[in-house]
């Protein structure tokens, strides 16, 4: 610390090599990883997923955890804590399978419904607006209006394959029903979630103390600061997108429901969990909500569920996600929708989903190391 108590705003060697070695390590990681890694990752992708969904589980469940485990009762509080986990797991196990057995039936039914209105549509009416829209003559004119961007040998291609491209086309579309249809379910054990949460929850402290107790004793106080805030993150973070995901995906089903459109419950089931995926979720969902009553051939339930979804989504991101999560994730859209694509990259869908509470914890982490460089204090 230095005798005249200034902060401090030049980079020591120290933090200049720790900088130069952590930019060098994740250069060779997303660079020249070995291939190996690649297939290590894809093998282990389902024990995360169960990790990370046994984490949220623990998030949401331990306010509630909190409040009961501090009746007195004749135990300790490990124990009390054990038991008020299992109580709000029997208690939300129950509702949940209330909520199935009271909505299964209609979801099933939306289901079939959905999956016919797709295969006709693939079959039968896509076929029909491709040749009325004459893929092959479109293209020719179009090369015949601006001769000077297409070559000829560009052009001698394109017509020898236009047939053979729409052709591939539609028997692609036909078979993306049945080859997303097991793609879609991502079977994890429903069993070890439940137990991985229980005791992420009731020994949330020890865990805590051990990882501690693996770093210098020097610097455990502010590790110990940081591990409360990135705590403190994802607890907002994760609450604040389980409400958005129950107000998003309520609104819609009713907005489904005013309109006339029957797969009002799944539909609206379905916009709720896209949610999770900010920006880019609540796209592909807009794409069901509008295009199903498209394809039910209901042009005006069409147009107002159009209307109204736009400006439900308006309102979500200036309103609600900012009222919900408030100023706890500190990032732009932009950086949003970049960490999505990061994300994707690396993991899929289940990337998608982490992308943006990772972001959150390095943005609180470098919010943490600014703090206490202004304080005059050295984490390296």
């Amino acid at each position: 610390m230095d005798s005249n108590n200034q902060p401090q705003t030049t980079w020591t060697s120290r933090r200049v090599i720790a900088t130069l070695a952590v930019t060098g390590l994740l250069l060779y990681i997303i660079f020249w990883t070995p291939p190996v890694l690649g297939i290590f990752f894809s093998r282990i992708a389902g024990i995360i997923a169960m990790v990370v969904l046994a984490i949220a589980l623990a998030y949401i469940i331990s306010p509630a955890v909190e409040r009961l485990s501090q009746v007195r009762l004749p135990l300790s509080q490990h124990n009390r804590r054990a038991l008020a986990a299992v109580v709000v797991m029997l208690i939300g196990a129950g509702l949940i399978v209330l909520i199935v057995m009271t909505t299964s039936s209609a979801i099933s039914e939306d289901v079939e419904e959905v999956a016919t209105l797709v295969k006709d549509f693939t079959k039968n009416q896509l076929p029909v607006l491709i040749e009325e829209w004459r893929f092959e003559e479109r293209i020719e004119k179009w090369m015949q209006d601006y001769p000077d961007l297409t070559p000829d040998s560009v052009r001698a291609t394109i017509a020898k394959r236009a047939g053979a491209w729409t052709e591939s086309v539609l028997t692609l579309v036909a078979r993306v029903p049945a080859w997303a249809a097991p793609k879609a379910i991502f079977i994890i054990s429903l069993v070890l979630v439940p137990f991985l949460a229980f005791y992420f929850v009731t020994d949330s402290r020890k865990i805590r103390a051990s990882a501690l107790a693996l770093l210098p004793l020097g610097y455990r106080e502010n590790a110990n600061e940081l591990i409360g805030r990135i705590n403190a993150t994802n607890h907002h973070y994760v609450r604040g997108m389980l409400l958005v995901c129950l107000i998003i995906g309520a609104a819609t089903a009713l907005i489904l429901y005013g309109a006339g459109v029957s797969t009002y419950l799944t539909l609206g089931l379905l916009t709720g969990l896209a949610q999770l995926i900010p920006y880019i979720g609540s796209i592909f969902a807009g794409v069901l909500v509008i295009g199903i009553p498209l394809l039910q051939g209901n042009a005006n339930a069409a147009l107002i569920v159009a209307i109204l979804y736009i400006i439900l989504n308006i309102l979500q991101a200036n309103l609600i996600v900012p009222m919900v999560l408030g100023r706890e994730i500190k990032l732009h859209p932009v950086t949003i929708i970049i960490v999505l694509l990061i994300g994707a990259e690396f993991g899929g869908v289940l990337g998608m989903i982490v992308a943006v509470p990772i972001a959150a914890i390095i943005s609180t982490t470098h919010q943490w190391y600014r703090e206490l460089v202004e304080a005059n204090e050295e984490p390296l």
